[in-house]
């Protein structure tokens, strides 16, 4: 019977809202369901915040480096999930915000081929963004009505919630300065609403969700320049509850 082999590697932080390094122990009685294989390294996985508090329901993605191929997991309650990759490769280390893919570091996993039984114990330390912007939510011109290129990410937003069962959002639509500022409260507030509708039609709970337009006030660019406005025509999603 082959030995199992960990594998060890410190890496530096590069941001600040995130940093990892790959233990040298690991306990073997952690392992759920998987186990390495010839080709392939096993890759238990676990994800905390700086508080110390677990991340669960987030999406973590390893990406090799040359064929671009994604390898991913959801962490449980625990903030825990296992993968299976193939040795001999490097991979790029990403996580999740709703629909967008995150680089976890500029650095890479290497993970070396051999006849060895490999099992990497990683640990990852996130600060999911308490506000994200929903690219890709598009409406109907001055309407509430949404476009159909906008349901993927409402989709991908959908499945976050659908695990994370104790979350709590706040859809918030804004709008540029174009028309009155009562109009405007009211076009975001009913494109908030589509939202909502869209997602609570998709079994969410209503009570998870709350809609709230704030027309103009709350700008992120000039409204002097046509991209400006397009930056400040945008639909939110806040967290307002996690666990």
């Amino acid at each position: 019977m082959k030995k199992i082999t960990i594998k060890t590697l410190i890496l530096i932080v590069f941001s600040f809202i995130s940093s990892y390094s790959f233990a040298q122990e690991i306990d073997t009685a952690s392992l759920i369901k998987l186990q390495p294989t010839n080709n392939e390294a096993l890759l238990d996985v676990t994800v905390k915040k700086k508080s110390g508090d677990v991340v669960d329901g987030q999406t973590i993605i390893f990406q090799e480096k040359i064929s671009k191929t994604n390898y991913s997991c959801i962490t449980n309650n625990d903030g825990f999930c296992q993968i299976l990759v193939p040795k001999g490769k490097s991979y790029f280390i990403k996580y999740k915000n709703i629909s967008d893919e995150v680089n976890y570091s500029s650095n890479v996993l290497d993970v070396p081929s051999g006849e060895d039984l490999m099992n990497f114990q990683i640990n990852l330390t996130i600060e999911p963004p308490k506000t994200i912007v929903l690219k890709n939510v598009l409406f109907e011109t001055a309407k509430s009505t949404l476009k159909p290129s906008s349901f993927p990410t409402l989709n991908d937003l959908y499945e976050v919630l659908k695990v994370k069962k104790n979350m709590i959002i706040e859809i918030a639509g804004h709008t540029d300065n174009v028309g009155s500022a009562e109009s405007n409260i009211r076009l975001s507030q009913n494109r908030a609403e589509s939202v909502k509708s869209y997602l609570v039609k998709k079994g969410i709970s209503s009570e998870r969700i709350i809609a709230k337009g704030y027309g103009d006030t709350q700008t992120i660019a000039s409204n002097e320049t046509d991209e400006g406005k397009q930056k400040n025509r945008r639909t939110e999603v806040r967290i307002i509850k996690e666990r």
